[in-house]
């Protein structure tokens, strides 16, 4: 069971089964394997496409689905600036909208979990 007084800002636990930090290697994986990376390098400094797209969905997902501070995911994704993890899920949004490819990986990452 997640508690609300563990995770600050989390008001309510209905319909999650997984913890953040347990969603993030799922999620990690899964992205991983559609994209062909390492995962491992997700958290690097890498500047590629591939790894930039699967940081700004983890940054995203973690966002609206667990509502954990930025600071938070930061630590998570390789020891971001909550100001790189605020820019990443505004950035997810804008190529989640306009990127049709984006869009159909991510929903296919987010269903499978």
């Amino acid at each position: 069971m997640i508690s609300p007084y563990y995770y600050p800002g989390l008001e309510s636990t209905e319909g999650l089964s997984l913890s953040p930090e347990i969603f993030f290697d799922k999620f990690l994986s899964l992205a991983s394997r559609e994209y062909g990376i390492n995962s491992y390098l997700v958290t690097s400094r890498l500047r590629l496409r591939p790894y930039v797209d699967v940081r700004q969905m983890l940054a995203y997902a973690l966002r609206s689905r667990y509502k954990i501070s930025l600071n938070r995911i930061g630590i998570l994704i390789g020891n971001r600036h909550h100001s790189t993890v605020l820019h990443n899920t505004r950035q997810h949004a804008n190529d989640y909208e306009l990127d049709k490819r984006y869009r159909s990986i991510y929903d296919k990452l987010i269903s499978k979990l």
